[in-house]
C-alpha cells in the first residue's frame, strides 16, 4: 500500500512538473508575443509621429505659398492701379488736347469770317 501511495505521489510531481513546464513555455511565448506587439505598436507609433511631422510641413509649405500668392495679387493690384492712373492721365491729356484743337479752329473760322467781312 506505502509502495502505491509513492507511486501515485511521483506520479502527481511529474504530472506537476510538467504542467509547470508547460506553463513557463506558455509564459515563454505570450512574453514573446508581447514583445512583437510592444515592437509593432513602437513601429506604428513611429510611423505616426513622422506623418505627423510630414502633414505639418506640407501645411507650412501651403501657408507659405498662399503669403506668397496674396503678395503677388498685391503687387499686381498696385501695377494695375498705377497703370490705370496712367492710362486715365493719358487720356485725360488727349481730350485737353482735341479741345484746344478744336478751339484753335473755332477761333479760325473766326477770324476767317471776320477777314470777309472787312
Amino acid at each position: 500500500e506505502m509502495g502505491k501511495e509513492m507511486q501515485r505521489l511521483r506520479a502527481a510531481e511529474v504530472e506537476q512538473k510538467n504542467e509547470l513546464t508547460a506553463l513557463q513555455q506558455s509564459l515563454r511565448e505570450q512574453e514573446s508575443s508581447s514583445s512583437g506587439a510592444q515592437a509593432e505598436l513602437e513601429a506604428l507609433r513611429q510611423q505616426h509621429q513622422e506623418q505627423g511631422q510630414a502633414l505639418h510641413a506640407e501645411q507650412a509649405d501651403h501657408i507659405k505659398e498662399i503669403q506668397a500668392l496674396r503678395e503677388q495679387v498685391a503687387r499686381t493690384t498696385r501695377d494695375l492701379q498705377a497703370e490705370s492712373s496712367q492710362l486715365a492721365l493719358a487720356l485725360n491729356r488727349a481730350r485737353l488736347a482735341e479741345q484746344r484743337l478744336a478751339l484753335r479752329e473755332s477761333h479760325s473760322q473766326t477770324a476767317q469770317i471776320a477777314l470777309r467781312s472787312l
